[in-house]
């Protein structure tokens, strides 16, 4: 539910969030075509990483940080988010609100005051940039309905 896919926004709500700010995430074209594939495989689960054998119905914090640590050992969510944070800022030219806007850091209570809003579509761009660079360029395979049911 938190995912629209007309808009390319992913939103998370207030009580889901540490600082208990909504955050929106421009998705890129990568970022969407993962979550229609996923879409097709899971059907109409509530989460897109569903596991209905569990009782949380979702895969567990320690199966996800394995998974990444099969794809490249040594690699950790917030090295992730490290990894980003440095790269944006290499690029430069991308706002520094915006890098911290991307990683929900909070803004100092005076930036705070002044800040109305999200810098979304500089986010956008910043994100499609970012999704660019870790794939090459290349979007993932896109599946049919069909092959979902093999």
């Amino acid at each position: 539910d938190y995912f629209d896919m007309r808009t390319s926004i992913w939103t998370t709500p207030e009580s889901l969030m540490k600082m208990s700010r909504l955050h929106r995430v421009p998705l890129s074209h990568q970022a969407s075509a993962v979550l229609t594939n996923m879409r097709m495989l899971t059907g109409d689960a509530p989460f897109v990483f569903y596991k209905p054998k569990s009782k949380s119905r979702v895969i567990c914090e320690n199966a996800a940080c394995n998974l990444l640590k099969k794809f490249r050992s040594g690699i950790t969510a917030h090295g992730l988010r490290a990894g980003f944070r440095s790269w944006a800022r290499k690029q430069g030219k991308y706002s520094h609100d915006a890098m911290e806007f991307a990683l929900a850091h909070e803004q100092n209570s005076l930036e705070a005051a002044y800040q109305r809003e999200d810098l979304i579509e500089e986010r956008a761009i910043m994100m499609q940039d970012w999704a660019d660079y870790v794939t090459g360029g290349a979007n993932p395979p896109s599946f049919s309905p069909e092959e979902s049911q093999k």
